[in-house]
C-alpha cells in the first residue's frame, strides 16, 4: 500500500454501529434525551393505510388541498 492510499476500514456489524451510535447520542444528549430521541423512531400504532382510507376515501388531490387549506391556521407575520 502506498503512503497516500487511505487506510482500509474494517466492516462494522449492525450491532457495532448501533452501539457506537447510542454512545454518541448519550454523550451529546444524555440518557433521558437519548431515550426521548429514540422513541420518535419506534413503530407506530394502528393501521395508517386503513385510517387514511377511512378519513380521505376517494378524495382527489384538489379536494385534499382544499381541505388542508380550510383547516390550516394562518398567522400574520
Amino acid at each position: 500500500m502506498s503512503a497516500t492510499a487511505p487506510t482500509p476500514r474494517r466492516y462494522r456489524t449492525a450491532a457495532e454501529v448501533n452501539s457506537t451510535g447510542i454512545k454518541a447520542l448519550v454523550a451529546a444528549l444524555g440518557v433521558s434525551d437519548t431515550a426521548r430521541f429514540l422513541q420518535q423512531y419506534g413503530p407506530g400504532l394502528g393501521d395508517y393505510t386503513a385510517e387514511r382510507d377511512a378519513t380521505l376515501g376517494d378524495m382527489d388531490l384538489d379536494e385534499a388541498v382544499a381541505l388542508a387549506q380550510k383547516h390550516s391556521v394562518r398567522q400574520d407575520p
